[in-house]
């Protein structure tokens, strides 16, 4: 209800000043907000297409960093020593990135970024360990072919070709 009365009072619309807003919430602890956030700057790149480049390369660097982590935690009561270990997962802020990346795919027309993107979904996001991040990279993948592979058929098919006939090796170093 209150997130309806911002929205409201913002008349309804995607402001620019968002945009680092919306980078921060990718990184909520909630999974819906991630997702939500995530289409929004998506939608964001779409009706601010100057902030596309920074923007992209901010998110494939929070990908880069997201990684899950075990902290060691010790501490000592009463002469016991305590020992205990916590698992940061950070999949989903990753889960989130990607669905960014795939929900504007109408936008890579530009060979230069189209090959930083798809290079970035194969180097990157297909070698994720986590099962919803690498869904989502598959279904980004297939927007992006979707929208972009005719207009770059004779790139897109090479670049493809030389992933698949790697695969083996791509999955081994997991």
């Amino acid at each position: 209800n209150e997130a309806k009365q911002i929205w409201s009072m913002n008349t309804c619309q995607l402001k620019v000043e968002m945009v680092d807003w919306l980078y921060t919430m990718i990184q909520h602890s909630q999974q819906d907000i991630n997702i939500a956030a995530a289409k929004a700057l998506a939608h964001a790149w779409v009706l601010f297409p100057s902030i596309l480049e920074s923007s992209l390369s901010n998110l494939i660097q929070l990908f880069t960093t997201s990684i899950d982590e075990i902290v060691e935690n010790a501490q000592s009561v009463n002469n016991l020593h305590i020992a205990a270990t916590t698992e940061i997962i950070r999949a989903p802020i990753r889960a989130a990135i990607v669905i960014t990346i795939g929900e504007a795919s109408s936008l890579y027309h530009n060979l230069d970024l189209l090959n930083l993107i798809v290079e970035f979904l194969i180097n990157q996001g297909l070698k994720d360990f986590d099962d919803t991040v690498w869904n989502n990279v598959l279904d980004a993948g297939l927007k992006i072919v979707a929208t972009c592979g005719q207009e770059h058929i004779e790139w897109l098919l090479p670049k493809l070709n030389t992933y698949l006939n790697n695969i083996e090796e791509l999955k081994a170093g997991q």
